[in-house]
């Protein structure tokens, strides 16, 4: 998911404090964290923050059940948090 293939990526950039996904992304998907208990929904394992993770595999992330590119949808109904370990696996398949 780096440079062209990032669906983030726009003009040389795939990092924009400004979230392709709507200007809503940040306290959604923090929302989505606190009703799935920052626990990941494939495993179980309780996730933790970018900021103070001490095992990799642990770090949190919200997950488009259906996939964003195709159908634009942020409802809370198709997010779920998982842990990157899960999240990597889900985008593998």
């Amino acid at each position: 998911m780096l440079g062209k293939n990032n669906p983030a990526y726009k003009n040389g950039s795939s990092y924009n404090k400004i979230s392709w996904r709507g200007n809503d992304w940040e306290t959604l998907r923090k929302e989505v964290y606190i009703r799935d208990n920052y626990i990941c929904q494939d495993c179980g394992i309780k996730c933790e923050s970018k900021k103070s993770y001490k095992n990799s595999d642990n770090i949190i992330q919200c997950h488009h059940i259906e996939n964003y590119k195709y159908n634009k949808n942020n409802d809370k109904t198709n997010l779920v948090t998982l842990c990157l370990k899960c999240h990597l696996k889900k985008h593998r398949k």
